[in-house]
């Protein structure tokens, strides 16, 4: 940071301070859920395989 700029802006280094833990939150943005769907040990796939 430039002191000297801050002072002219009339900015200290205690507002940048409170200005950034104010901006620093957690928001949680929904549910974390357990997949209830269920799980298969055996997939097939069909393959079309081309003569090189």
């Amino acid at each position: 940071m430039k002191p000297d700029q801050l002072a002219k802006l009339g900015i200290t280094i205690t507002d940048i301070s409170n200005a950034i833990q104010a901006q620093n939150t957690v928001n949680p943005a929904g549910q974390v859920e357990e997949n209830r769907l269920q799980k298969t040990s055996n997939s097939l796939m069909p393959c079309l395989l081309k003569d090189a």
